[in-house]
């Protein structure tokens, strides 16, 4: 099976929001902002199948996670800290994608009226 195999495009922040939509407190997060799950995950492979097409490669590599996929995470399991909680839940991880505002996972979810603020509400 292809593997992502780049340092330096957002796929992997992609893969994870394809995810969310199956993680249930993210998804309750996304239908409560009226998100239309159908169309985010129609939306996501189809940027993963169209703009992420050339970096997909047949054998060996790892993919390794991006400078902005690193912040996603960090901010995720800081936020659930400060909930103290023991780990970050997908709601938390939602709401961290948003100030990667050049990523297309935050501009697949505006598309479908997910905003940060909207979000956390």
């Amino acid at each position: 099976m292809p593997r992502l195999a780049t340092c330096s495009h957002p796929a992997m922040a992609a893969a994870s929001l394809l995810a969310l939509i199956d993680d249930v407190d993210a998804s309750a997060v996304m239908r409560a902002c009226n998100a239309k799950l159908g169309a985010l995950k129609t939306g996501l492979l189809g940027y993963m199948d169209n703009e992420l097409k050339d970096i997909v490669i047949e054998n060996g590599g790892d993919a390794k996670p991006t400078a902005a996929f690193r912040r996603v995470t960090r901010r995720s399991t800081q936020h659930a800290q400060q909930l103290g909680r023991p780990a970050a839940r997908g709601a938390n991880v939602l709401l961290a994608i948003f100030p990667e505002t050049r990523s297309a996972a935050a501009r697949l979810l505006g598309e479908q009226g997910v905003s940060r603020d909207r979000a956390a509400d």
